[in-house]
């Protein structure tokens, strides 16, 4: 490598010119090399992994078609024998041809698929305008007079929102009598030493699972 004197450099900045054009001519390098010849393969792409609830017989059957399609085991569901999973949408739908054996995806939409006793084959599409207690078989206790009326339930649960069909019953008039939230007034209590008189309990629930029972034991709205 030879520089102009006549514009000397430091040392350091002719280091750097040279590692600059040996950079230069090696990536030159590569370039003309690829350009003669065959591109590579492409690699193939491998399924994603997705979650899912596999059920079965038992979960120990669903443990082993989980680890036979090469899946990951996330939890496991003795109560409804079966167990949460990692798995290919091949390997999914493979398990799903597998008579008694039934898959949740992590996002998919649980419906009804049947009710009743199973002789009169009752099948129901899951919409809006769909009367849940027809279909769950609450109407035939009604028609036996069982209807509910002055009975008050107590839930302790996360809490509860103020649906229509939650808050008011079939004649408009407000269900729910009262609720406290323990939570809140633990934190307020702690922050200022009381429950300040401004602080407004106002009914709600961050979790939905105390929503989700209050809406099971009573609930007047059509779809819900």
């Amino acid at each position: 490598m030879v520089f102009d004197e006549a514009y000397p450099l430091s040392q350091n900045e002719k280091n750097r010119t040279t590692w600059y054009i040996v950079l230069v001519t090696l990536l030159l390098a590569i370039a003309m090399l690829g350009a003669g010849s065959e591109p590579l393969p492409a690699i193939p792409a491998i399924d994603s992994m997705e979650s899912g609830i596999v059920q079965g017989q038992s979960t120990e059957q669903v443990k082993r078609l989980i680890e036979a399609e090469a899946g990951e085991i996330t939890s496991e569901l003795t109560i409804i024998n079966g167990a949460g999973a990692m798995l290919t949408q091949d390997a999914a739908e493979r398990l799903s041809q597998i008579d008694g054996v039934f898959i949740t995806p992590h996002h998919g939409v649980v419906g009804i698929q049947s009710v009743g006793d199973g002789s009169e084959g009752v099948t129901a599409t899951l919409h809006e305008t769909a009367d849940y207690s027809e279909l769950i078989g609450a109407n035939q206790v009604w028609t036996e007079g069982v209807t509910g009326d002055d009975i008050t339930v107590a839930i302790l649960d996360t809490g509860v929102h103020k649906f229509k069909g939650i808050k008011k019953d079939s004649d408009n008039k407000m269900r729910i009598v009262g609720w406290k939230d323990v939570i809140r007034e633990i934190k307020l209590i702690d922050k200022y030493g009381e429950i300040p008189e401004r602080a407004k309990m106002n009914a709600k629930d961050p979790n939905g699972h105390g929503t989700h029972m209050a809406g099971i034991i009573a609930n007047s709205e059509l779809g819900s």
